[in-house]
């Protein structure tokens, strides 16, 4: 099973665990549930990978990243831990985890924010950068160049993925840089490699790209997250024989104020893929129709930030033909382009 960005959202993370084949509340005793199913992490048949982004814009960062490190404890060998853009020292000051930290833990004479927030960073540097099954690898972004190879980051030492403590400033260091767009990188349906304008960060890999990796590793599947998306995954196929499979796993992202699915990817014994959706609310339990809206309008406004550069070009190739456009035909592109669905 492959779980995509939680972000601080402790009541997906309970969708997560009862969709994987564990209860995450046992009689209000909290304690896992062993699953008799095949294939479990829960039993030690199977395993479970959390692909990074545990932390930030949610209220509650510290409880996921402590749950997550007790199952880690419990299932040595079934579960794992894969660091994301987000585990980073840096970027954590700026989204929220130091201040939850702060509040939690700030208060009086037995102030530990400090000790806390170092501990924090020494685990995001340490942790790994992919996991490789017999069909995928699973990476938090994605490839970070054209011809990589996995071989790269098996030579990295556990000591220096220890002095990468963030990776907004990689500067001259190949292996900091390396590290980044493999966090931060994204896939996009245009052919080749390119600059990732959009976040600053990494690059936009196309499915050519993504084909030769996959070919070259006998793999038939890139497992990443990184990107909310509407559905809780998105598959790009890149030829008949592999595709870019997107997860996201934090329901109504961010911080219950969006309307997307949450879901997380098994990969079955046989090779295929099952994606299991989950939603966190029904639509008639939001307060009022217009809280639904604001909800909806703001991860709209999302969708169009993390993809204005795709947009663009749609708009740029749409102007070749006329100056002038309706407003279904401004519909159809954002819909085309962001794969919004009625």
């Amino acid at each position: 099973t492959v779980v995509g960005d939680i972000h601080g959202d402790i009541n997906s993370l309970s969708d997560i665990l009862s969709v994987s084949g564990v209860h995450m509340f046992n009689g209000g005793s909290k304690i896992p549930i062993k699953d008799e199913n095949e294939g479990s992490p829960w039993n030690g048949t199977g395993a479970i990978v959390f692909n990074g982004d545990f932390v930030d814009r949610g209220e509650n960062s510290v409880g996921v990243i402590l749950t997550l490190l007790l199952l880690k404890i419990a299932y040595p060998n079934n579960v794992y831990l894969n660091r994301g853009n987000h585990e980073d020292a840096i970027l954590s000051t700026v989204f929220g985890l130091t201040d939850e930290i702060q509040a939690r833990y700030g208060k009086g004479e037995c102030d530990s924010t400090d000790d806390i927030w170092d501990a924090m960073g020494d685990l995001f540097s340490v942790l790994p950068l992919c996991v490789r099954t017999d069909t995928a690898a699973i990476m938090h972004g994605g490839i970070p160049s054209d011809g990589f190879q996995l071989s790269e980051l098996e030579s990295i030492t556990t000591e220096q993925r220890s002095r990468i403590r963030s990776m907004l400033d990689p500067g001259d260091d190949a292996i900091c840089e390396l590290v980044q767009n493999v966090l931060w990188s994204d896939p996009r349906t245009e052919h080749g490699i390119h600059p990732n304008e959009d976040r600053g960060a990494g690059i936009f890999f196309g499915p050519d790209v993504t084909h030769r990796f996959l070919t070259d590793h006998g793999l038939k599947y890139l497992i990443r997250s990184h990107e909310v998306v509407d559905e809780g995954f998105h598959c790009m196929k890149c030829s008949e024989e592999n595709s870019a499979i997107t997860v996201f796993s934090s329901v109504n992202y961010p911080n219950g104020e969006g309307c997307n699915y949450g879901a997380v990817i098994n990969i079955c014994s046989d090779g295929t893929l099952a994606p299991v959706r989950f939603r966190g609310y029904e639509v008639g339990s939001i307060r009022s129709h217009n809280e639904y809206f604001n909800r909806t309008m703001s991860y709209l406004v999302e969708m169009i930030s993390q993809n204005k550069s795709k947009l663009l070009s749609a708009f740029e190739k749409k102007a070749e033909t006329k100056t002038l456009i309706t407003t279904k035909e401004w519909a159809d592109i954002l819909s085309s382009q962001l794969d919004l669905h009625e």
